[in-house]
C-alpha cells in the first residue's frame, strides 16, 4: 500500500520538476567526475570564458591566426590534459587532479592559437561561465577552481532553461525531459561548452513558439514578439547555425494576428536585424580560422558550385557511412567521444523517445500543416550543419563530409519528434511517466559509469 502510494505522489510530480532533480543530481556528478577539458573544444572554450573574465571580450588576430593572450601555466595545465583526451589507453588518479589544484593563472603569459570555430563565437555564450570565473578569482587563483566554477554556472543557466522549456511547451513535456536528460545533452551542459547555453535557448524559444501556435488560450502581444526577437538574436550569436530557427514563426496561426500581411511585417521586422548582424559578425571574423590541412572554404564552394549535382552523392554516402557514429553522439558518447555506450541503450533510447512523441497524452490538436513548419526548420537546419561541415573541415571534392556530430542535432530535435505527435494513439498509459523517469536515471548511471572506467583508475 505505502508503495503504491509513493507511486502515485511521484506520476503525479510535474515533469518540469522531476527533469530538475536528475539534470542536478546527474550534472552536478558529471561536472564533478569529468576531468578538465574533456568536452570536446572545452580548453578552447576555457580560454574564452577565461579571457572573457579578464575583460578581453574578443581573440586576436596574430599573423592571420585567432588566439588570445593567457597564462603559460594555463596553457600547460590544459595541453597535460587534453592529452590523456586523446590516448584512451591512459588514466588518471583523483590525486592527480588534487595535485594540479594548486597551479595557478598567475605568471607568464604568451600567445595561445584557438583553432577552432570557437574563435568566431561572441562573448554570448560563455557569460555564465565567464562571471562564475571572475567571482572565482576573487578568493582563488587555481586554474582548475575556476574551471569548475565555470562548469557550474554553465549547468545552472541551462538547467533553468530548460526547466522554463517544460514547463512553458503545452506538448511533448516527456519528450523535451528525454531529450534534455540524453548522456550527451547533461554531459554538454555540465561544461564549458557553448552548447550548453545554445541548447537552453533553442529549447526554449521552441517551447514557446510551440505555446503561441497550438494554445489557443495564448495570445501574442510585443512582449512576446520581443521575446522571440531577443532568444533568435541570442541563438544566432552564441552559434549561427541555427539561426533559421526563427522560421518557426510561421507555425504562429493567422488569426493571432490583423492579418496575414501584419504577420509577415512583424517576422521581417524581426528577422531582419538577425540576419544582417550574423552575416556582419561573420564577415568580421573571415580569415582568422586556420582550417585543417588540405581544407580549403573557397575551393570547396568553387566546387560546389562547379558540381552541384555532388552534393546529393556526398550527404548520401556521410548518412550511409555515418549514420551509425551520429546517433551514438546524439544520444551519448561521453568521455571525449571515447566513452562508447551499450548499442542497447543507444537505439532503446530512441525507441522510448518516439513512443513517448505516440503515446505521451495530447490534449492539443496539431494540423499537418502545422507539422510542416517544424519538419522544414528542422531538414533546412540539418542541411545547413552538413554544408558549414563540408565547406570548412572537409578537403575539397572529398565525397563524405568530415566533423558531423550528433550533438549538433540536440538543439533542434524538439521539432523532429513533434512529428510524432498523434491523437491516433491517445491511448493513456498510467505508468508511462514512471517509465520514463527509470529509464533517464538508469542512462545517466549507465553514462557515468562509463566516463568513470574510461577516465580513472579504479
Amino acid at each position: 500500500m505505502y508503495l503504491k502510494n509513493m507511486m502515485n505522489k511521484i506520476l503525479q510530480v510535474k515533469p518540469e520538476k522531476i527533469f530538475l532533480l536528475i539534470a542536478l543530481i546527474y550534472g552536478l556528478s558529471f561536472l564533478v567526475i569529468n576531468p578538465p577539458f574533456q568536452v570536446y573544444d572545452e580548453r578552447e572554450h576555457f580560454y574564452r570564458s577565461f579571457t572573457i573574465s579578464d575583460g578581453q571580450l574578443m581573440p586576436s588576430n596574430f599573423e592571420g591566426r585567432s588566439g588570445i593572450i593567457i597564462s603559460d601555466n594555463v596553457q600547460e595545465m590544459a595541453n597535460h590534459f587534453v592529452w590523456l583526451s586523446r590516448h584512451p589507453e591512459s588514466r588518471l588518479s583523483v590525486e592527480d587532479i588534487k595535485n594540479n589544484m594548486s597551479i595557478t593563472f598567475k605568471g607568464e603569459r604568451s600567445f595561445a592559437i584557438i583553432g577552432s570555430a570557437v574563435a568566431t563565437y561572441s562573448p554570448l555564450p560563455y557569460l555564465a561561465s565567464s562571471f562564475g570565473m571572475f567571482v572565482g578569482k576573487c578568493f582563488s587563483s587555481s586554474v582548475l577552481v575556476l574551471l569548475y566554477l565555470g562548469r557550474f554556472m554553465n549547468l545552472i543557466l541551462w538547467c533553468f532553461l530548460i526547466y522554463l522549456s517544460i514547463k512553458i511547451t503545452p506538448v511533448n513535456k516527456w519528450v523535451f525531459l528525454l531529450l534534455a536528460l540524453m548522456p550527451m545533452t547533461v554531459y554538454q551542459a555540465a561544461s564549458l561548452s557553448a552548447d550548453s547555453l545554445t541548447i537552453g535557448l533553442c529549447f526554449l524559444i521552441i517551447s514557446i513558439f510551440f505555446r503561441f501556435s497550438l494554445d489557443s488560450a495564448s495570445e501574442i502581444n510585443n512582449k512576446i514578439i520581443f521575446t522571440i526577437f531577443l532568444l533568435s538574436l541570442f541563438i544566432s550569436l552564441s552559434k549561427p547555425i541555427y539561426m533559421l530557427i526563427i522560421f518557426l514563426f510561421f507555425m504562429i496561426p493567422v488569426n493571432k494576428f490583423k492579418s496575414w500581411k501584419q504577420k509577415f511585417s512583424v517576422f521581417v521586422v524581426i528577422s531582419s536585424p538577425i540576419f544582417i548582424m550574423v552575416f556582419a559578425w561573420n564577415l568580421l571574423f573571415k580569415g582568422m580560422i586556420m582550417p585543417p590541412l588540405g581544407v580549403s572554404t573557397s575551393a570547396q564552394i568553387s566546387y560546389i558550385l562547379s558540381n552541384p549535382l555532388s552534393l546529393f552523392a556526398v550527404f548520401g554516402n556521410t548518412l550511409f557511412n555515418s549514420s551509425v557514429d551520429i546517433i551514438s553522439m546524439f544520444v551519448g558518447q561521453v568521455a571525449f567521444l571515447n566513452g562508447i555506450l551499450p548499442s542497447w541503450l543507444i537505439y532503446g533510447y530512441l525507441l522510448i523517445l518516439i513512443l513517448v512523441a505516440l503515446l505521451e497524452n495530447k490534449e492539443i490538436e496539431i494540423r499537418l500543416n502545422q507539422k510542416i513548419v517544424p519538419l522544414f526548420v528542422f531538414l533546412s537546419s540539418s542541411l545547413l550543419i552538413f554544408i558549414v561541415e563540408y565547406i570548412t573541415f572537409t578537403p575539397v571534392g572529398q565525397n563524405f563530409i568530415e566533423g558531423i556530430h550528433g550533438r549538433y542535432f540536440i538543439p533542434v530535435a524538439p521539432l523532429l519528434f513533434i512529428l510524432f505527435y498523434n491523437k491516433r494513439f491517445n491511448t493513456e498509459f498510467k505508468y508511462l511517466n514512471l517509465i520514463i523517469i527509470i529509464f533517464t536515471v538508469i542512462s545517466l548511471f549507465i553514462a557515468l559509469f562509463v566516463l568513470i572506467k574510461r577516465f580513472y583508475i579504479l
